[in-house]
């Protein structure tokens, strides 16, 4: 792999544990007016003067199953992060990381398909519910996962013939 292929999926593997990192760690996926944002563990409701407090998911009157999916997006979303950034820094020691980043294309996978599950089990009953920033850094942190996931395994894969460096 070239030094400028290996920067740039350094980079994608970083921002992808970031985006993984702030999307369900403390962004919002739903938002109700301007008071109240709701993520995956946990809602945080403003009042008028600055106060604001954080509550459980379960005043959204969603489901055992919708609760349990924001508990495994939480979780999924932090171990695909560990995962990129364990690839990323094999990367950056030259390593050819094809089970780091198998182990991170599943973290992904995991992940996307407990997000799946969390958005489309949304409660409905929350009148003026809008999607947020959280759900668009998620879907980023997938793509960009997936990119630096596969072209790290297709180049391992095609220079499996080779000496590794």
């Amino acid at each position: 792999m070239s030094p400028l292929r290996r920067w740039l999926a350094i980079v994608c593997a970083v921002s992808a544990a970031a985006a993984f990192a702030v999307a369900v760690q403390g962004s919002a996926w739903w938002r109700v007016g301007d008071e109240v944002g709701i993520g995956t563990v946990s809602s945080r409701h403003c009042f008028g003067g600055g106060a604001c407090q954080r509550t459980g998911l379960g005043w959204a009157g969603g489901t055992d199953t919708w609760v349990r999916a924001g508990s495994a997006t939480y979780a999924a979303g932090l171990v695909a992060a560990l995962m990129l950034l364990a690839l990323a820094g094999a990367l950056a020691a030259r390593a050819r990381g094809r089970l780091l980043a198998a182990s991170a294309g599943v973290a992904t996978l995991t992940a996307a398909v407990v997000g799946t599950v969390f958005v489309i089990n949304r409660p409905t009953t929350v009148a003026g519910t809008e999607a947020d920033y959280g759900q668009l850094l998620f879907a980023l942190a997938i793509a960009l996962a997936a990119g630096v996931v596969g072209t790290t395994l297709w180049r391992t894969r095609a220079g499996a013939g080779s000496a590794p460096r």
